[in-house]
């Protein structure tokens, strides 16, 4: 049987906090936790033998879903010029866009969806 799950990512003192949880649904918009500034949605294999319940890997990965803003270097520049460190990453690792985000600067990946605080409902 596939059954479905989603994972949130949480600011964290050094790096993101992340929980994970099963889903009915796929591919709704959530109700997020008060501090989520991610999510994705993936799926599992589980089966049922001898009375335990045995998961396999994660796989049908949806697109990471980012709340925040994008930017690309070349608004990094005009907008944060002071920020050399963010702006050095970027051309050292071809980041063409990062979103701003309750974490700070992530990478904004081929396949990423962003939304603005407004469009996302918070229990």
């Amino acid at each position: 049987m596939l059954k479905h799950y989603i994972t949130y990512w949480y600011p964290g003192a050094f790096c993101s906090e992340s929980s994970c949880k099963e889903v009915d649904k796929r591919y709704e918009m959530p109700v997020l936790p008060k501090y989520v500034y991610a999510w994705q949605y993936f799926s599992k294999e589980v089966t049922i033998q001898n009375g335990e319940e045995l998961k396999g890997e994660p796989k049908n990965y949806g697109p990471q879903c980012i709340i925040g803003e994008v930017f690309t270097l070349e608004k990094v520049r005009e907008v944060m010029p002071h920020e050399g460190t963010l702006i050095s990453n970027m051309e050292g690792n071809n980041w063409k866009r990062v979103v701003h985000c309750r974490q700070g600067f992530i990478p904004l990946n081929d396949g990423d969806m962003v939304f603005e605080e407004h469009e996302v409902q918070r229990s």
